[in-house]
């Protein structure tokens, strides 16, 4: 029987299998298996709101969980990367695909924070949400003014 090489499901046909490859059930799945380990994972709806955030995200934006549930997750983002978010997140909702993208978080404080997020489309329980995973990446010095 042929075997998805991403995701490992078993089907029971050639024609199944490529049907399955192209499918987006296949996508979503992959994704979780594709997404290397994270430090940190926050959830939103379709609007933008924070709906889950673990507490390692509430660590590195040094606010509190009540705080946030509820507010726009673009408040946490540095002011020249929210135009890049919001276009891939729109991206991610029109096509119910998943994205990467490199980033500064913004903590209470006023720190930039480099970081890495993997943005997926799901539904739980019939509640669409994207759920974001995320490393934060630590730059030498030297190497920063290069980036930004």
């Amino acid at each position: 029987m042929p075997t998805c090489p991403k995701c490992n499901k078993i089907l029971s046909t050639d024609q199944a299998l490529q049907y399955h490859m192209q499918s987006s059930s296949c996508k979503v799945t992959c994704i979780e298996s594709d997404t290397p380990k994270y430090d940190y994972e926050f959830h939103t709806n379709l609007k933008g709101e924070l709906i889950y955030v673990s507490d390692n995200f509430v660590k590195l934006v040094n606010w509190s969980y009540d705080d946030m549930i509820g507010t726009k997750a673009f408040e946490y983002l540095h002011p020249d990367d929210r135009d890049h978010v919001r276009d891939l997140h729109v991206d991610i909702l029109l096509n119910k695909t998943s994205g990467q993208s490199y980033k500064r978080m913004v903590d209470k404080e006023g720190v930039s924070h480099f970081v890495q997020h993997f943005h997926k489309y799901i539904i739980e329980d019939g509640d669409s949400r994207i759920k974001i995973r995320g490393n934060k990446i630590n730059f030498p010095k030297e190497k920063i003014f290069c980036i930004i």
